[in-house]
């Protein structure tokens, strides 16, 4: 026998909470949140996994390359976690935000000598673990 939780009015009653916190509650509510998911993505990509627990594709040859890729992205100073007013934004920009996309998606690359094409690799996401997490945090701050 199974049976399927509905968590809509879980949800419904969370959301009307989360209205009714302080605009300081919820600014530091984000902020746990932010700290969570940005420690969580950046262990996932130091462990070469994917969100959904897939091993990243091997880099092409044996060149100089070697060592676990993304050292740098995974890093703070890369990975920025900007607060705004509808939520959180984690993520890289500027030239960082190009590469990291073109990896992420498994787009091509005009290189000085050809053209690459790069594996996906999915660098960010949430897990159904982080989705669990973040509502526990929710619910921690509610119950302050």
């Amino acid at each position: 026998m199974s049976s399927s939780l509905d968590m809509s009015k879980f949800d419904a009653r969370i959301a009307h909470a989360i209205a009714q916190l302080s605009n300081q509650a919820r600014r530091q509510m984000l902020a746990d949140i932010g700290k969570y998911l940005r420690t969580a993505n950046q262990q996932r990509m130091a462990a070469q996994k994917s969100p959904d627990d897939a091993s990243w594709a091997k880099r092409k040859g044996s060149g100089s390359a070697s060592g676990p890729m993304f050292k740098k992205l995974r890093s703070s100073s890369h990975l920025k976690l900007r607060q705004q007013s509808d939520g959180l934004k984690l993520g890289w920009s500027g030239q960082v935000g190009a590469i990291a996309r073109i990896h992420h998606y498994g787009l091509s690359q005009r290189l000085a000598y050809g053209t690459a094409k790069y594996a996906a690799r999915e660098l960010i996401g949430i897990t159904a673990a982080d989705t669990e997490a973040i509502r526990s945090i929710i619910i921690e701050q509610i119950g302050r």
